[in-house]
């Protein structure tokens, strides 16, 4: 299980790496390699605080972790930068279709509000005042005695051409305003299709609008949730990958050690009846009788024989197989054994007892 958690650590710290680098313009950018490094450091470093615990330097794994905060601290940043960038970019069109509506929405508010410009009357003064001049002239010219039947023709024509260039004039002015009027309505047309044809308006910070949090504080805690799930997970797993090697060879160096017996007084021995080391497991079985029903079963005397502790190992797993029996574990039957053999007046010299050894039938 250690690889497996070591595996996906490494995997998760490659992935966020690859990211950062990608993020940051690639492996040619000038921050790839501190970011390449960064991962390095949260991987080695992880093992280090592993070992370093497994191993009781926990003022080394203090240091180590650190050091890895700090480079989490700069990676937690670098994430926000990204996580920040990301969301203005996914933001821009429906910012910029919003700025399009309100635009549209402004020229429909102008279309609507628009007047018809003043039209230029100069055309029409003048044939009314050319018309008033041409009356007046009919009026004053035929009662003279010497203008005749042409003459009165002559002066009502000018009066006739001056009342058809009022007419005219009239009618270009009353031209020109239906033409603004027409205008106006067709630019208010447009601009209401305009409106119409454009979505209706959305939030580009929906969650923000709902909760009346800043946005700025939800990229935060999106790049803090980002960071803290990938990296320190990571570096976590790793260092538990490596203190569960460590244990793990402790367990097994621990099994394979060898029943060493200590030298004391047979004195001491026979006043002392409770183990040399306690153990802290709770026990079943009694250590000074198992070890007294395995010297009774398995130990003889042998004139010039010695019983070394890894054979004494040896016969007592052998022993505890035949009985059906989970051997005990050693900081409670090398005392038991020592004693044993103290009180039953064999010599213990380096650990070896001194002139007996194992039944063989």
């Amino acid at each position: 299980m250690r690889w497996v958690y070591i595996g996906a650590g490494l995997l998760a710290l490659s992935a966020s790496c690859y990211m950062a680098v990608m993020a940051s313009g690639g492996i040619q950018s000038g921050s790839a390699p501190a970011l390449i490094a960064m991962a390095v450091i949260l991987a080695v470093g992880a093992a280090a605080v592993g070992t370093a615990l497994a191993g009781g330097h926990t003022g080394i794994a203090v240091v180590v972790g650190l050091g890895m905060l700090a480079g989490e601290g700069g990676a937690m940043i670098q994430t926000a930068q990204r996580v920040t960038a990301a969301r203005e970019a996914s933001r821009a069109p429906m910012v910029a279709l919003e700025l399009k509506r309100q635009a549209a929405l402004d020229e429909l508010a102008k279309a609507q509000s628009a007047t018809p410009q003043p039209v230029d009357h100069s055309r029409l003064d003048a044939a009314e005042t050319a018309k008033a001049e041409a009356e007046k002239a009919v009026r004053e010219k035929s009662a003279e005695r010497g203008c005749r039947q042409n003459c009165r023709l002559l002066l009502q024509s000018a009066v006739d051409a001056a009342q058809r260039e009022v007419e005219a004039a009239r009618a270009d002015v009353a031209r020109q305003e239906a033409d603004q009027s027409a205008a106006i309505a067709k630019r208010a047309e447009i601009a209401k299709a305009v409106v119409s044809a454009l979505p209706p308006p959305q939030s580009a910070t929906p969650l923000a609008d709902y909760t009346g949090v800043p946005e700025w504080l939800f990229d935060v805690l999106e790049a803090l949730a980002l960071s803290f799930s990938i990296n320190l997970p990571a570096s976590a797993l790793i260092a538990l990958g490596v203190k569960m090697g460590r244990k793990q060879e402790e367990t097994t160096q621990k099994a394979a050690a060898p029943i060493v017996l200590e030298e004391v007084p047979s004195s001491k021995a026979e006043s002392n009846r409770k183990p040399l080391l306690l153990s802290s497991k709770p026990k079943s079985r009694n250590p000074d009788d198992e070890a007294e029903q395995f010297g009774v079963a398995m130990v003889r005397p042998g004139q010039g024989c010695s019983l070394s502790p890894s054979d004494l190992r040896a016969a007592y797993e052998g022993w505890c197989q035949k009985t059906d029996k989970e051997p005990l574990p050693i900081e409670d039957i090398a005392p038991a054994l020592g004693k044993l053999f103290r009180t039953a007046g064999i010599k213990i010299v380096d650990g070896c007892a001194i002139g007996v050894a194992i039944r063989t039938e």
